[in-house]
């Protein structure tokens, strides 16, 4: 097997779920932010954001990457992804 090849376990996923639904919720609530200010930012629905933040779905790349882009923060510390 490559060296570079990496193989995610359950639990690192679930945990990279979980620590994103923590971290948009923080990153919101530091910015003193509602869901649906986020919401409009993103161009998404309030419950499409609010199901981000409850866990219930995970946003597509697309997303992370404007989440990112606008809280100032990597994708991997949204994630909390480490190697």
């Amino acid at each position: 097997m490559n060296p570079e090849t990496r193989i995610y376990t359950d639990v690192q996923v679930d945990h990279c779920c979980k620590e994103l639904r923590n971290r948009l919720k923080e990153l919101r609530k530091q910015r003193r932010l509602s869901q649906a200010n986020v919401a409009a930012l993103l161009k998404i629905d309030r419950s499409t954001y609010s199901y981000y933040e409850l866990g219930r779905t995970q946003p597509n790349l697309s997303i992370l990457l404007r989440l990112a882009s606008y809280y100032n923060v990597t994708i991997d510390y949204l994630l909390d992804f480490q190697l």
